[in-house]
C-alpha cells in the first residue's frame, strides 16, 4: 500500500490511522491474496519524515517491518529496493 503525505493530516490522525492497521495485522487479518501489506507514507521534507518516523518507532513490533517513510524523491528507489530483494529470495 501507498500514501503520500501532503502534511493535510495531523501527527495524532497519523498514529491512529498507523495503529488501526497494526491491530488489523495484530488480529491475524490479512489483505488481498491472503497477504498483509506493508505500507509506504512518502513526504515531502525531511522534517516530516523525522515526525512520521518516530510515530512508527513508538509502535510495538513488528511495526517497524509494516511501515516505512521515505521522502517522495527516494519513494521510487525504495520500492524498487524492495521488489528486488523479494526476487532474491
Amino acid at each position: 500500500m501507498y500514501r503520500y503525505d501532503r502534511h493535510s493530516e495531523d501527527l495524532p490522525t497519523i498514529r491512529r490511522k498507523l495503529t488501526t492497521y497494526f491491530d488489523f495485522v495484530e488480529r491475524g487479518q490479512l489483505g488481498p491474496n491472503g497477504v498483509t501489506p506493508r505500507v509506504l507514507i512518502s513526504v515531502a521534507n525531511t522534517r516530516r519524515l523525522a515526525d512520521i518516523a518516530g510515530l512508527i518507532e513508538r509502535l510495538p513490533a513488528p511495526a517497524s517491518r509494516l511501515f516505512h517513510v521515505t521522502t517522495t524523491d527516494q519513494a521510487v528507489s525504495y520500492l524498487l529496493q524492495v521488489l528486488h530483494a523479494q526476487e532474491a529470495q
